[in-house]
């Protein structure tokens, strides 16, 4: 019993390790997907578009009132 237990362990140990690899790698292939096809300058831009028209909604409602 004692060995089973002991190579289960190591076994869930290098499972989690494992796990973590692949993560990172993921985060690393899509960080540079990301950097190449200029996406997040679009979401940026979006995201200040996204804003103008709050703002803008923000005074129509004022003017409203």
């Amino acid at each position: 019993m004692n060995g089973a237990s002991a190579v289960g362990f190591v076994g869930i140990l290098t499972i989690f390790i494992f796990i973590g690899l692949v993560g990172l790698i993921l985060y690393a292939v899509f960080s540079m997907a990301i950097k190449r096809s200029g996406l997040r300058e679009e979401i940026s831009g979006l995201k200040q578009e996204i804003r103008l028209l709050k703002e803008k909604l923000e005074k129509n409602e004022h003017k409203l009132e």
